[in-house]
């Protein structure tokens, strides 16, 4: 629900982060999920074929985009190598709004928890638990 019960909102996801390491098995439901919200995907080049191969509306991302709130139903995806490599797109491109990590390993969930400069940081939560208007 993080990207579309409230696409309009400061508190809506814009970029996914997939690790590399998950992205085969993860994608092709991602795909799925977002066809079935009518979500367009601004995919990097290392997502791009694999989701074009998918029932989800695919377009190249931009890099500009990857600055952009769009409140609207479009979101970028973008695969990362490590933790690292998250962290580092969060830092350079984040709103230091709210983030969230979606992980099974607490060691990578308290690294992130205590690297990431947001005014919220979730771990296996969503980021629509920050809303300004509350």
């Amino acid at each position: 629900n993080a990207k579309t019960q409230r696409p309009s909102t400061c508190n809506t996801v814009e970029t996914l982060l997939v690790n590399k390491n998950i992205a085969d098995s993860f994608l092709p439901v991602l795909s799925k999920q977002m066809a079935e919200s009518g979500v367009t995907l601004h995919a990097d080049a290392t997502a791009l074929t694999q989701l074009q191969a998918g029932p989800a509306k695919v377009v190249a991302v931009k890099a500009e985009e990857y600055d952009d709130e769009f409140l609207s139903l479009d979101l970028n995806v973008k695969i990362v190598s490590d933790l690292d490599d998250a962290i580092a797109h969060i830092r350079e491109h984040g709103t230091q709004h709210s983030d969230s990590i979606l992980t099974r390993d607490m060691r990578n969930a308290q690294r992130f928890v205590n690297e990431v400069d947001s005014s919220a940081v979730y771990v296996n939560a969503s980021t629509r638990f920050t809303d300004g208007g509350q």
